[in-house]
């Protein structure tokens, strides 16, 4: 089918560059296409990519769906269970979907503020908003500072989980089923140094 082909090739493409440089022309000519065929199925380059971006997420929320189960079977998971939770699941989703994963990190990356508003809007903000729910729980019960803006931690909290697979590669670790139990490691780590830091408590 066309339109399939059109959406294959455009996952490669915005695989490889951000939204401003991705070409439609380079899209079509990969597609096998032509531009009539393209603007039959699409109105535009944004239209194309928000659709990408609602196929991913939907894929994606298979696996997620399995962490919302336990989370919402374990009433005290604290906001650090949570987040090892939620990466474990993007973990196996990249596993299995790599080409969507890539497509994943440079949405997460984008700059361009408008289509980065309009991806979020895609996206949804549902684990955000639990998210925020859990910090406010756990600041309450004194499990996490409370002498900084819960804006600052949501920020560290959000910035730390879509850049785990840059930490990872810069490390020399290639993101594949090979490194799969080291990778399953480095989440436990990454989570115990978001929680806990690396210097002794001081009294």
């Amino acid at each position: 089918m066309k339109r399939n082909d059109i959406l294959d090739a455009a996952l490669e493409e915005f695989s490889e560059y951000d939204y401003h440089r991705a070409s439609i022309n380079s899209i079509i000519e990969k597609s096998g296409t032509s531009k009539g065929t393209f603007y039959h199925y699409f109105e535009s380059k944004e239209a194309l990519y928000l659709e990408l971006i609602k196929l991913a997420s939907q894929e994606k929320l298979k696996y997620i769906k399995e962490s919302s189960c336990v989370v919402d079977k374990t009433k005290d998971m604290s906001v650090f269970e949570l987040m090892k939770k939620q990466m474990e699941s993007a973990f196996r989703f990249g596993m299995a979907n790599p080409k969507l994963a890539k497509f994943a990190v440079m949405v997460a990356n984008e700059t361009n503020a408008h289509i980065k508003e309009k991806a979020q809007a895609v996206v949804g903000s549902s684990v955000s908003d639990y998210l925020k729910q859990i910090t406010d729980s756990e600041i309450s019960r004194g499990r996490i500072r409370d002498d900084l803006p819960k804006e600052f931690i949501l920020e560290i909290f959000g910035y730390m989980m879509t850049h785990f697979n840059d930490f990872i590669t810069h490390g020399g670790i290639t993101i594949g089923p090979s490194n799969e139990e080291k990778i399953k490691s480095y989440i436990g780590y990454y989570l115990d140094f978001m929680e806990n830091g690396l210097g002794h408590a001081q009294d």
